[in-house]
């Protein structure tokens, strides 16, 4: 899976959405003194490292790139290399191997549809809680479980379906060769994403719907 997650098309979300989560995470005035980062950022499920070697390349920030694939880390590091990208391993409880109050910022996109309950999503978001510092910002890009899409009706029109909040359905991930990678996943509605937030220790400041292909949130949030 690793493998085929590698040719995954993100050109939508390079141009879209990784500019929006480097503004909701880089600091506002960046000093950009040689060798020392302007913020320290979380990226929980970080895949091979692409936004983390943006973030670090064009934002000057060293991004702990944390994802649960040995392998994933493996191909990674073959393709994106940085002396700021921290390849990280959460140990078998969950915890990372960072500080409390180390980062600046965090990251998480796309990794929330694949946590089966809630009660998960609130131990991990508990964890990102615990290595950000108070205020810090915490940027969300989710799956918009409201939208079902359609189904044909007699006349042809789409009609609306309803999801039931925590259904099981098969996300499919876009490749470069024109096929698609299906993966499992669960839907988790905003009102239950914010909820789980509010749990771990965060304050949801906005919701905002991206123009993508895909209907994604993007969830803004802050550490308190």
């Amino acid at each position: 899976m690793a493998t085929a997650y590698a040719d995954r098309d993100d050109d939508a979300e390079r141009r879209t959405v990784w500019p929006l989560l480097a503004d909701a995470v880089r600091p506002a005035e960046p000093s950009r003194v040689s060798g020392r980062p302007d913020g320290t950022v979380l990226e929980l499920g970080c895949g091979l490292g692409a936004l983390a070697q943006s973030l670090a390349d064009e934002h000057w920030l060293r991004v702990y790139a944390v994802d649960v694939s040995p392998t994933m880390h493996r191909l990674g590091a073959a393709r994106f290399r940085d002396a700021w990208i921290m390849r990280t391993l959460p140990d078998r409880r969950g915890r990372l191997p960072l500080r409390r109050a180390q980062c600046t910022g965090a990251i998480v996109q796309r990794v929330l549809l694949h946590l089966p309950h809630p009660c998960v999503i609130i131990g991990l978001m508990t964890e990102a809680r615990r290595v950000l510092r108070p205020g810090a910002p915490l940027a969300i890009v989710e799956a918009d479980a409201r939208d079902g899409g359609g189904n044909g009706g007699e006349d042809g029109d789409a009609l609306p379906v309803t999801y039931a909040d925590g259904e099981p359905y098969t996300e499919h991930y876009r490749l470069r060769n024109g096929t698609t990678l299906p993966t499992t996943a669960w839907r988790h509605s905003p009102a239950t994403i914010v909820s789980c937030l509010t749990s771990a220790g965060f304050t949801v400041d906005e919701i905002r719907p991206l123009p993508l292909p895909d209907p994604l949130l993007l969830y803004l949030a802050r550490a308190t």
